[in-house]
């Protein structure tokens, strides 16, 4: 429980996967640091230390691998990120994917675990979202302004840069693979923005809800978790999935994340997407299943119009 005393409070809803729990809690509303709390996590039984992150709506859990508070990012979910690169794999097996950088002869699984890389920043110790906005080169860009041209320009560039930077210096194809597996994470992303999370706003609109409130990124969180698991349960290639990320040896994206950082985070994904049953999910509300399947199916034909294939 929650020490009391709290004043002008303000409702917030924790959403923790990595430790299977939701939990309510409650912030000062306008205190620039949170008062050291615990909170008891009944199934594993451990004790986490909270803390308020400066003037920010993030909240960092101590001594608890990288569960965090985020609730502004409305991004595409991991499932879908791997059926993708799963789906482009099969499509690009045994040919040399073109790129202004060079060609590059895919290595399945690492193109696979590329496209799950950008993520692989949550598990940094003392992790908060602008690691991850870095890492998703959209420092100084709020999630509302990304679609402005500008903004978009200014992602766009940083991006490229990476990608010329590494793809011009790396030889090997299973890191170029790797890479081009980051670049087609991105390039989903930024897709999804610009599409599904209008969409997703406008559909919950009509209960009064906006970016502005807290539930609005819970139901997002629960519709983009029962996309995700209905993708594990329905999707043709999921062993394949599976066996990429099970059987490949450590990587890490040079000056973005470590090893350690994506080897622990590929294998809380093993974990939690496909080796643990889950229940009693229910239809995605907001954004349906179908609507998701078209956007896979889109992006899928976008990437192969931005590269293409020789033998």
């Amino acid at each position: 429980m929650l020490k009391s005393g709290f004043q002008c409070l303000i409702e917030t809803f924790v959403s923790i996967k990595h430790l299977r729990f939701y939990a309510p809690l409650r912030i000062p509303s306008k205190r620039e640091r949170l008062p050291v709390v615990k909170l008891w996590n009944c199934q594993s039984q451990d004790t986490y230390v909270l803390k308020k992150c400066g003037n920010s709506n993030e909240i960092i859990f101590l001594n608890a691998g990288f569960a965090v508070l985020e609730w502004r990012f409305i991004m595409a979910g991991t499932v879908v990120h791997l059926v993708i690169a799963d789906m482009l794999s099969q499509k690009w097996h045994n040919t040399k994917v073109v790129t202004p950088y060079g060609s590059i002869k895919l290595i399945s699984n690492y193109f696979i675990a590329g496209n799950i890389c950008p993520d692989g920043i949550m598990a940094r110790d003392n992790y908060v979202r602008d690691m991850k906005k870095h890492t998703h080169f959209r420092d100084g860009i709020m999630d509302c302004d990304f679609h402005i041209q500008e903004n978009l320009q200014l992602f766009r560039h940083r991006l490229d840069s990476f990608i010329k930077e590494n793809l011009e210096t790396i030889k090997e194809d299973n890191e170029r693979s790797l890479y081009l597996g980051y670049w087609v994470h991105m390039l989903t992303d930024e897709m999804f923005m610009l599409q599904i999370r209008p969409e997703f706003l406008k559909n919950i609109s009509v209960t009064g809800l906006t970016e502005k409130n807290m539930e609005t990124f819970k139901y997002f969180s629960k519709d983009v978790d029962a996309v995700d698991f209905r993708l594990v349960n329905e999707y043709e290639g999921v062993r394949r999935i599976y066996n990429a990320l099970a059987s490949i040896n450590p990587y890490e994206i040079y000056g973005m994340v470590t090893e350690d950082e994506l080897t622990r985070s590929r294998r809380w994904i093993i974990d939690y997407f496909f080796e643990t049953r889950h229940v009693g999910v229910k239809d995605p509300v907001y954004i349906s299943y179908k609507r998701m399947q078209e956007f896979i199916r889109k992006v899928v034909e976008e990437m192969n119009k931005i590269f293409y294939t020789e033998i």
